[in-house]
């Protein structure tokens, strides 16, 4: 093993990984997750979706727009036997949710006119 300085900053993945190994296996990465989607739902499916985070055995997907969100419900059954393959994810449902809505930003409010005489 490697020495490191004691005064250098140690992530904390690397402290956990020291500390506790198997906590660090038995957990995919979330980079791990969405990749995983993105394989699992094609290019296209890929492109309005994506893997937020997981709970549970469940996996939970944002998409575009409910067509998007209807061609997914559409295909659960293969995107979980997909996903299946890859079983250190240990994701047995997905759950669908609407993508936030992008707000454009408020425009500040127009100063009074100032009345002539004051």
């Amino acid at each position: 093993m490697r020495r490191i300085p004691l005064d250098a900053p140690l992530p904390l993945a690397d402290l956990l990984a020291r500390v506790h190994p198997e906590l660090c296996r038995s957990r995919p990465q979330p980079d791990a997750l969405a990749d995983a989607w993105r394989e699992a739902a094609g290019p296209l499916l890929g492109l309005h979706t994506r893997a937020l985070r997981r709970e549970g055995p469940t996996l939970v997907v944002e998409f575009d727009d409910a067509g998007w969100a209807r061609e997914a419900t559409r295909h659960t059954a293969e995107l979980l036997a997909r996903l299946c393959r890859q079983p250190e994810l240990e994701i047995r449902a997905l759950r669908l949710l609407p993508a936030e809505p992008v707000r454009a930003p408020r425009a500040s409010p127009r100063p009074a006119a100032r009345r002539k005489g004051r």
